[in-house]
């Protein structure tokens, strides 16, 4: 809604809330009808400007606490497949919390891993989580490089001509 009052070239705070209720739909359409009705008998305070209103709008449709769902997700996270993959679900959901304390990040982060990761990270004694990262990455890069010493000298070796 900013960028579209930007473009309208709109600063009056009465026209925005009256353009932002027109973009209303469904629930929150519904809500804010009731809210002018209530505004109307005074049984509820005049929204006049669009801080009002979209403090009003994430009061009433906001969860009670907005990172319940994210501290759930990471106290579950796993990781099923790939170190990358799941480092980067990992940061993806601490995004979400940026009030969790760095240990509290790292103690999860290193918990989801899977065991032969985990032993290895934990050993290394890291207190932040962009060292777990950078341990992940290292190992990523040495088994990368195990698989392919691995791959080269499972390679059948190829017969001379001269010794047939």
């Amino acid at each position: 809604m900013e960028q579209y009052f930007e473009r309208l070239g709109l600063s009056d705070d009465e026209t925005k809330v009256k353009v932002a209720s027109q973009f209303l739909r469904k629930d929150a359409k519904m809500w804010w009808q009731r809210r002018m009705d209530q505004i109307a008998n005074g049984s509820a305070g005049d929204i006049t400007s669009w801080d009002d209103m979209k403090n009003a709008l994430q009061t009433h449709f906001s969860p009670q606490d907005e990172t319940w769902e994210a501290r759930m997700k990471i106290k579950f996270i796993k990781q099923t497949g790939n170190l990358q993959t799941y480092k980067r679900e990992f940061a993806s959901l601490v995004l979400e919390l940026p009030d969790m304390a760095e240990r509290d990040k790292v103690f999860n982060f290193i918990i989801g891993l899977k065991p032969s990761a985990r032993n290895e990270v934990k050993r290394q004694k890291i207190k932040a989580l962009e060292e777990a990262f950078a341990t992940v990455d290292r190992l990523v890069e040495h088994y990368d490089e195990t698989f392919d010493e691995r791959k080269k000298s499972n390679k059948p070796k190829e017969k001379k001509k001269d010794d047939a």
